[in-house]
């Protein structure tokens, strides 16, 4: 029987995911619903079911199974979080990490002030549309504040404002009901955006990246979402988030598996935001045998990883976010722009990606870039955003 890996979402930056999980000697069995999933060439079966109908995909792991052993599952964003649980429960595995906390912000918000964590200051939250006078007051000592559904993914339902705007408010705290029952307001935490991505193996931290973010909204129609890692960084930055992963991930009972921390960076404070059980990105990195997914892949399978390197490279990535297609495919500035000696690959989605059904926005196109500098990456957004103007 052929030890697997359960893939779930196999859009094209994937790829090098699932190429190290077979590096690793495992099988991967991918579910995208998408017809035409890039990763799925790369993979022994491909499972073509909705990733959150866990019921259907259940019922098809039921009588499709005989020649696999499924030994892990990894899910490419949080819409895969409540599959991965039931998948777990089904096929007997141990869980890796508590679904309802790295589900839920209010868990992570009671889970940092009891551990004395940096963290926003939570200035309410409730089940029920508030009234508008309770809310003015809550939070009208802060100049902007941050909206957010407790159980959402994706960003979806998440809103940053101005506390004067308190119609508008009411109007966003509204919507973010659309996606969970229970809605926060934070203060909203000035700072640089960043990914702490990792590898627990056996309550060990094994690896960590830190990726810079540089999140953009060009218009009502378009924006974009971007990353990039510096392969070398000075080893008190390093032991910092070193200690700061291991430590919250200690306190959620995370057990072995990919992680990715949100969190904002403001006057040498690091404000921990939300906890993922997967990477931020799967393409930053050599090659298949020095990545983290291979080193899981290997500690899952019974091997052992202590002295396994990974290499990072000195890499960025772009994803454009639209509402209209056709606005992207016909801008000619972007064309050429995209013709820039720094961009190494470029890959254009259409309506059937398997991520672009959880995401409010649709991705239309992420191009990656190498990272020589600061100045060089700010150029190159600079040159990204004048073909919108």
């Amino acid at each position: 029987m052929k030890k697997a890996i359960i893939y779930i979402g196999g859009s094209y930056p994937q790829i090098d995911g699932v190429k190290a999980i077979k590096k690793a000697g495992l099988s991967v069995i991918l579910i995208d619903l998408n017809e035409n999933a890039p990763c799925a060439k790369y993979s022994d079966i491909h499972v073509k079911i909705n990733a959150t109908n866990y019921e259907k995909i259940i019922y098809y792991l039921k009588f499709n199974l005989k020649d696999f052993k499924v030994i892990g599952i990894y899910g490419i964003s949080d819409f895969a979080n409540k599959t991965i649980q039931n998948l777990n429960e089904f096929l007997k595995i141990k869980e890796n990490f508590k679904f309802d906390i790295f589900s839920n912000k209010m868990n992570i918000h009671s889970l940092l002030k009891n551990k004395n964590f940096a963290k926003p200051e939570l200035l309410w939250f409730g089940n029920t549309q508030p009234e508008i006078d309770v809310i003015a007051r809550k939070i009208s000592k802060f100049e902007k504040i941050i909206i957010k559904p407790a159980s959402s993914f994706s960003s979806k339902g998440i809103k940053i404002i101005s506390s004067k705007k308190i119609y508008e408010v009411q109007k966003y705290i509204k919507n973010a009901f659309k996606y969970s029952q229970t809605v926060l307001i934070e203060e909203y935490v000035e700072g640089s955006l960043v990914n702490i991505d990792g590898l627990f193996i056996n309550k060990n931290l094994f690896f960590n990246s830190l990726i810079n973010r540089n999140d953009y909204v060009v218009n009502n129609e378009t924006s974009y979402i971007s990353g990039y890692s510096f392969s070398k960084r000075s080893s008190k930055i390093e032991k910092k988030f070193y200690l700061l992963a291991k430590s919250l991930l200690g306190l959620m009972s995370y057990d072995s598996g990919s992680f990715t921390i949100d969190a904002i960076i403001n006057n040498n404070k690091i404000y921990p935001l939300e906890v993922s059980s997967h990477l931020h990105s799967v393409s930053f990195y050599k090659n298949s045998k020095h990545h983290p997914l291979y080193a899981w892949g290997l500690s899952l399978n019974g091997k052992n990883v202590k002295d396994l390197k990974i290499y990072k490279k000195n890499i960025g990535y772009c994803a454009i976010l639209t509402k209209s297609f056709q606005n992207i495919s016909n801008n000619k500035n972007l064309k050429k722009f995209l013709k820039h000696e720094l961009i190494t690959d470029i890959h254009n989605y259409y309506d059937g990606n398997e991520f672009n059904n959880y995401s409010e926005k649709k991705v239309c196109m992420i191009f990656w870039y190498k990272v020589r500098s600061k100045k060089s990456i700010d150029n190159l957004f600079k040159k990204l955003n004048n073909c919108f103007l």
